[in-house]
């Protein structure tokens, strides 16, 4: 499946999939975040920045468009309900969440 990231939805990915999980789960959350990960040449580039728990970036910047399997797609969907089932989703990332469940 083809899904078109912002930024910030790349910098939130992380925190959808847990850091502590099973063997094959942390596999699958690795090669999500290999495929969306920000990399330190595109911070670069687009001016992030960090003050305290704040990150700043140009928001004019182009969305990737990542390819994701279908394993991968239906984790983080799992990842998501069970955010959701626990009322731990932020409505911030609403968007996200409704690419993902697509």
């Amino acid at each position: 499946m083809k899904i078109k990231l912002t930024t910030l939805e790349r910098l939130a990915i992380p925190s959808i999939c847990p850091a502590k999980d099973n063997i094959d789960r942390l596999l699958i959350r690795k090669s999500i975040l290999e495929k969306v990960e920000l990399k330190p040449e595109e911070a670069t580039e687009i001016g992030l920045t960090q003050e305290g728990t704040n990150l700043a970036w140009n928001k004019n910047i182009e969305d990737i468009e990542a390819e994701l399997s279908e394993i991968e797609v239906n984790y983080m969907r799992n990842c998501i309900n069970e955010l959701s089932n626990k009322k731990e989703l932020h409505a911030s990332m609403i968007e996200l969440y409704q690419k993902i469940k697509a």
